[in-house]
């Protein structure tokens, strides 16, 4: 099942008006956030992909991320 296929299927179960409806409505919710953050997550990671290595030693430095 891919996240799509999960986020439909959740969608379509949240239209009953039960508990476990509402429970597959904010399930959808959580997964159309997740898809969300993934999507710029990858953008992301493209992005560092073409900064040079040097410039992101320098960030990784200035922000304290490559303390050990």
């Amino acid at each position: 099942m891919t996240l799509d296929e999960a986020i439909q299927h959740c969608e379509e179960k949240s239209q009953c008006g039960s508990s476990c409806g509402m429970e597959h409505k904010q399930l959808a919710e959580w997964l159309k956030e997740l898809k969300i953050l993934r999507e710029e997550y990858e953008i992301k990671c493209r992005i560092l992909d073409n900064v040079p290595t040097d410039i992101v030693a320098d960030i990784e430095e200035e922000l304290g991320l490559n303390e050990e």
